[in-house]
């Protein structure tokens, strides 16, 4: 009973299988025949369809096409709570600010910067900062636009009086009120004042404050006697935070404008060249020189800028990339037994039709998404996939009988590649379409714009280049040579005489003669299937190890200037990490007035400072310094007196004393009680505030930190003030952590110190939130996006192949070179990350085009499990060989590229090619030798056979192309018989006779 039954069910899956199959035959069969009747049509209506969807592109030179450099738009999940964060952030205080940083050494570097020359020359370089550096115009793309004259002050985010905020600011501890700077101490005295973090003016500093500057974060390298007292710093860096503006806004252009200013103040070599900003120091009116000193820029704009530099030259890149592999397509196709059947020529029109395809792919895509650096590495993987399809219709037209008439061959070649062609771009395609809905928007980007590229590519393929293959063919009919050993001779008879045409051994026949004997040996198939077994294993504990990473560094090249502020940065400033905000709620959904409010919120301070990843010492909160303003203007003493300078008066200039309460909020408490138990007054709560951040210098340094409901930009009246806040915020330091698992955890464990102080809906926000969200998705984005381009693979070779085993044993080998690509990442010193699960998606495709070809190959041919294995090598093998080949030439001239993009697209792309074709040409063959899946029985009589007219209609028809009188009797005597399509199924050297 058993045998029947999978007997029938035999049956009923060949049958199915078999009506597949020849339905996509029937299809290509069909096509195949228009194109090869009228190829000129075809070439001449293609190439209209995409010249009109290359028209943005060809617009581009007027108007480029948008682009996106912004890390935070290409790399971070736009879902995430980061995002959400800085979405509240912005809405709060603004968008957040530009940061502009200049790290400042000794020259040459090493020395003590802590010494009153160096600190004066400093000051100098800040004052030509802030005081003559201006901005005029701008570069944007490819106009010129006027940005007003910009300074510093016009730009620098503003306190409450409208002056530049300071923070952090370490010339301030040798500031004085009165505006000047004091630098005349010994360096040991230097020294001690930076120790102290309490600068010489005790107006900004009082003595009996908590106000001080911390020297961890505002100097590097710092070195410090026995007893941990510092005594030199080999740098100093200053700030300067500038407001930002939406992309393209003017604002933005402002700022940038200013920022290109201020690199070239620093040195041209800091710039674009020639600058893309007018003002004084480009026009050579500010100039800074000093052999004291050297600076390092780090502006907000010069990431980006590199960005931009490494997409401009692409273009190089890419010429080179075409011209590598138009020469190995030439090599190939033009060097035959005879000049007859070379296809030089074809070749030319293999990659001008790649070329079609790129251009589709950034003109369609730009209608739809932003161009970003990410996807400058996609012109290369359409030139790989797009040549790998030529060669596979090439390969498949020469197994064709030369003398078939030209468009049943050509439709001959079409219904046997066409398929094979389709099931590895309809792989590509669904594995970017799906790849399209990731939550990171450089890699669904990159998706996006393949998606396009590779159905163009496709569609191109059976039209465009079919049609020259179509011309090329009845060009071999007419015995006319394409060209002698590279040498043109269009249209000239065969020279058959010539030395260096004369027949030599081909890929091909090395491939029949030797290799395919080869791979039947038992010894070498056991040792094959070991070897795999072996190498997988190995990769699988290499990828165990693979770790999640990302830094913006990696973005900028190699020889880039702003490499060295990155190399200040990690030996001076090894510690010291990014800032952090935390924001407060408004004053509608939280008393900051009652005792159990300021106890909050001084507990929020301590959460914060306790945190093992903020760095001691660099909590800026502004509520225990404005209460002890408070406690120090209540003493008897200072009353008894007259308050002193530091103790503000009230609108109306009455000087008015202040006392602390006690924890019942009533009770003003004595002049020694401590200030962790002493409060503001619930009822002077909000005057006293405003009192201090417009009168006291101390609290308008904390005027910018607090957003009061009237606004901020006068001294507010009583009733003005007593309408409560929007919003204040404490600033911190992070120290410096390493890993992206650390990364995450400082965000996660400083979000869960601040929700454990309970002061309403705080939350704590810094701009590398967004990308340490990435690191907390990054896996679970790798695992989703591979799951879903591995069931896409499996389904489309499903459909298209009709057999579950092959679909299986394709798959497999997909899984297997993953793996093997994952292995070689942790071996090549890669990690996890935006740019690199990219290539991840990228190999289940490629993967797909080197066994897909075999597994097809094996299941419609007839035979043994061995004999169709090795028809398989024997007719695929060649044209796996060239398209694996032809996409590694492609991309070797990354192999040395300074872009990280780059180089992470080499090594993971020399991993696709080497275990793709490995397991394509070794290790399925081996396989399908063993256990392959049985034969699929196609009846091309009924399934390619055209109907009779159309069989009338082709015997008497003369093909569109240029028909000679020589050839008209060839013509003539053509005709199609059902019995010729037999000789499809199993297409034979083009030695043989056709029958």
């Amino acid at each position: 009973e058993r045998a029947p039954r999978e007997g029938l069910q035999s049956m009923v899956t060949q049958a199915i299988s078999s009506r597949v199959q020849s339905a996509f035959y029937r299809a290509f069969y069909a096509w195949g025949m228009k194109v090869g009747t009228k190829p000129k049509t075809t070439i001449g209506l293609s190439f209209i369809v995409t010249f009109l969807l290359c028209l943005r592109l060809l617009a581009a030179f007027r108007n480029p096409l948008p682009e996106e450099t912004r890390q935070e738009k290409l790399f971070a999940p736009q879902n995430s709570q980061g995002v959400a964060d800085q979405e509240r952030y912005e809405a709060t205080w603004g968008m957040s600010s530009r940061r502009n940083v200049v790290y400042f050494t000794t020259q040459p570097r090493g020395g003590n910067i802590l010494t009153s020359s160096a600190l004066a020359e400093v000051q100098r370089f800040d004052a030509i900062v802030r005081d003559q550096l201006w901005a005029t115009q701008f570069k944007n793309k490819k106009d010129w636009e006027p940005v007003g004259n910009q300074t510093y002050r016009t730009l620098c985010v503003k306190a409450a009086d409208g002056s530049c905020q300071v923070r952090g600011f370490p010339l301030e501890l040798f500031y004085r009120v009165d505006g000047s700077y004091d630098f005349n101490f010994t360096d040991p005295e230097i020294a001690a004042i930076v120790n102290s973090g309490k600068g010489i003016d005790p107006t900004l500093f009082p003595p009996d404050s908590n106000r001080t500057i911390a020297a961890d974060t505002v100097f590097g390298g710092i070195t410090r006697d026995s007893s941990g007292q510092i005594t030199g710093a080999a740098s100093v860096k200053i700030t300067y935070n500038l407001i930002n503006g939406d992309l393209d806004t003017l604002p933005q252009l402002q700022a940038l404008a200013w920022e290109e200013q201020l690199d070239y103040l620093v040195g041209p070599d800091w710039t674009l060249s020639p600058p893309t900003s007018v003002g004084s120091a480009t026009s050579g009116i500010s100039v800074f020189r000093s052999s004291v000193i050297s600076m390092y820029p780090s502006t907000a704009g010069a990431i980006s800028r590199e960005l931009s530099e490494t997409i401009s030259g692409d273009v190089m890149m890419l010429q080179v990339g075409f011209a590598a592999i138009a020469i190995y397509a030439f090599f190939v196709m033009g060097r035959p037994r005879k000049p007859v059947s070379s296809r030089a020529v074809l070749a030319l029109a293999g990659v001008v039709s790649c070329g079609f395809a790129i251009a589709v792919s950034y003109s369609v895509g730009a209608l739809f998404m932003k161009v970003n650096n990410v996807i400058s590495v996609l012109p290369f993987i359409l030139l790989g996939i797009g040549v790998d399809d030529m060669f596979v219709l090439v390969h498949a037209l020469e197994q064709t009988p030369a003398d078939m008439p030209v468009p049943k061959r050509v439709a001959t070649c079409m219904g046997h590649a066409g398929v094979s062609i389709t099931i590895t771009s309809l792989t590509d395609l669904l594995a970017f379409a799906l790849g399209s809905t990731s939550s990171l928007p450089g890699l669904a980007t990159f998706c996006g714009f393949a998606a396009i590229g590779i159905a163009a590519d496709f569609l191109l393929q059976i039209t465009f280049f079919a049609g020259w293959l179509a011309l090329d063919a009845y060009r071999e009919a007419k015995e006319r040579a394409d060209c002698c050993c590279l040498a043109p001779v269009l249209c000239a008879p065969a020279c058959a005489t010539t030395a260096c045409c004369a027949t030599y051994p081909t890929l091909q026949d090395l491939n029949v003669k030797y290799y395919v004997p080869f791979l039947r040996n038992k010894v070498v198939k056991v040792c094959i299937l070991l070897g795999f077994a072996t190498y997988t294993a190995i990769s699988a504990w290499q990828a165990s190890m693979l770790q999640q990473d990302f830094d913006r560094r990696w973005f900028v090249n190699d020889d880039a200037t702003l490499q060295q502020t990155f190399q200040v940065e990690d030996d001076y400033y090894p510690t010291v990490g990014v800032p952090v905000t935390i924001t407060t709620p408004p004053t509608a959904t939280y008393d900051y007035t009652s005792v159990v409010g300021q106890q909050a919120v001084v507990q929020l301070g301590i959460n914060v400072g306790a945190n093992r990843y903020i760095q001691p010492g660099s909590v800026v909160a502004w509520y225990p310094i404005f209460r002890a303003w408070v406690g120090a203007c209540s003493t008897t003493a200072n009353i008894q007196a007259g308050l002193p300078a530091y103790c503000t008066t009230t609108s109306s200039g009455g000087a008015e004393a202040k006392r602390l309460v006690g924890a019942d909020g009533m009770t003003p408490v004595a002049d020694d009680a401590p200030l962790d138990t002493s409060y503001v007054p619930k009822g002077r709560f909000f005057p006293w505030l405003n009192q201090w951040v417009h009168q006291n210098a101390l609290g308008r340094q904390f005027a910018s930190s607090i957003l009061w409901v009237s606004g901020n930009n006068t001294l507010r009246t009583e009733p003005q003030a007593e309408a409560g806040l929007v919003a204040t915020r404490l600033r911190a330091t992070y120290v410096k952590v390493e890993t992206a698992n650390e990364e995450i955890d400082t965000m996660n464990s400083l979000r869960d110190s601040v929700y454990a102080a309970n002061v309403g809906d705080s939350y704590p926000f810094a701009f590398v939130y967004i990308f340490y969200e990435q690191f907390a998705i990054i896996v679970q984005e790798a695992v989703l996006n591979l799951s879903l381009a591995l069931v896409a693979s499996f389904l489309v070779t499903l459909l298209i192949i009709a057999s579950l085993p092959a679909a299986l044993l394709v798959t497999l080998c997909v899984v297997l070179v993953d793996v093997d690509i994952l292995g070689l990442m942790n071996m090549w010193d890669l990690t996890i990350d935006s740019v690199s699960i990219i290539q991840l998606v990228l190999a289940v495709g490629l993967s797909v085009d080197y066994s897909a070809h075999i597994a097809h190959a094996f299941v419609v041919a007839k035979g043994t499990r061995q004999e169709r294995a090795d028809k398989a090598v024997s007719e695929m093998g060649t044209a796996v060989v060239h398209g694996a080949t032809s996409t590694f030439v492609a991309v070797c001239v990354l192999g040395g590229s300074k872009s990280y993009i780059f180089r992470v697209f080499f090594k993971q792309f020399f991993g696709i090619c080497l275990f793709g074709a490995a397991h394509g040409l070794m290790f399925l063959p081996v396989l399908l030798s063993l256990i392959g899946p049985p034969p699929i029985d196609i009846p091309l009589k009924h399934a390619i056979e055209p109907p009779k007219a159309e069989h009338e209609l082709h015997a008497k028809e003369v093909p569109e192309h240029d028909a000679t009188a020589d050839e008209a009797p060839k013509q003539q005597a053509i005709s199609i018989e059902p019995h010729d399509m037999e000789v499809t199924v199993a297409p034979t050297p083009p030695t043989k006779s056709p029958h």
